[in-house]
């Protein structure tokens, strides 16, 4: 059944506050980036570059890379993503756990493309990798294992179940990846992204249900049933919705 989500409040009180920091830093690193007077030297010293993370330890590379952007659009569409799948994200998993997916997500792409980079022997692990699109398909990625039946409209008008969506984008990544292995978009980086972001979610979900007694689980976890705190029901359409408030915390529930 499709997801639709329903918030109550203003659109600035829904706005979660992990998601909402980490666009501001990105736009934040482009600007430097944009302004910096030598963007490849910069790109050199802050992006991903496997030779110098790896194998010299500079080790913040494995983090700053992630707030980098090639252009405009390259951030423009990446937080956007990042907006749409990581605010209802944040509000079902909590900051600390989204921040954990989300940061995990870039470090083990980037790993992955630097394990690449130093095998192949061709010059790519001199090369920067910048972007946020690493973490950002992990957030994808969890949103979609966590709500595989929500509807996502992609370019705006087709709609698409959002794990039929990842899965989809995950295939197109790995065989990029593999018939094209020296390329300027990182896209094997991309599917490990994809890899770990499910993992970590079913992760999470797995300690959930361990932890949780059976009647609170939501309709996607058990039966179709109509939960007991009346915020998740079905629609004249058979849509699942789920209403969320937000609480006293700062949580939507």
């Amino acid at each position: 059944m499709p997801i639709v989500f329903t918030r109550y409040g203003s659109a600035a009180r829904q706005a979660s506050s992990l998601t909402g920091s980490l666009i501001i830093t990105a736009v934040a690193a482009w600007l430097l980036q944009l302004f910096s007077g030598n963007t490849r030297e910069f790109n050199l010293l802050f992006g991903f570059v496997p030779e110098q993370a790896i194998s010299r330890e500079h080790l913040w590379q494995f983090v700053s890379y992630i707030f980098l952007h090639v252009g405009f659009f390259h951030l423009l569409f990446n937080m956007i993503a990042l907006h749409a799948f990581g605010r209802p994200l944040e509000q079902t998993l909590g900051k600390f756990r989204f921040a954990i997916l989300f940061f995990i997500s870039g470090i083990g792409s980037a790993l992955f493309h630097g394990l690449i980079a130093l095998d192949a022997a061709d010059g790519s692990a001199l090369v920067p990798m910048i972007g946020a699109s690493g973490a950002v398909l992990g957030v994808a990625a969890g949103f979609a294992r966590a709500f595989p039946t929500a509807v996502v409209l992609l370019f705006g008008i087709i709609p698409v179940r959002a794990w039929t969506l990842i899965m989809l984008y995950a295939f197109f990544e790995l065989m990029s990846g593999l018939n094209q292995r020296i390329s300027p978009v990182a896209h094997l980086a991309h599917f490990s992204g994809i890899v770990i972001g499910v993992s970590l979610m079913s992760l999470f979900m797995l300690a959930q249900r361990r932890t949780r007694p059976r009647s609170a689980r939501s309709p996607d976890q058990g039966s179709g049933s109509r939960d007991e705190s009346g915020k998740v029901h079905r629609d004249e359409r058979g849509r699942t919705i789920i209403d969320l408030e937000k609480g006293d915390d700062g949580l939507w529930r």
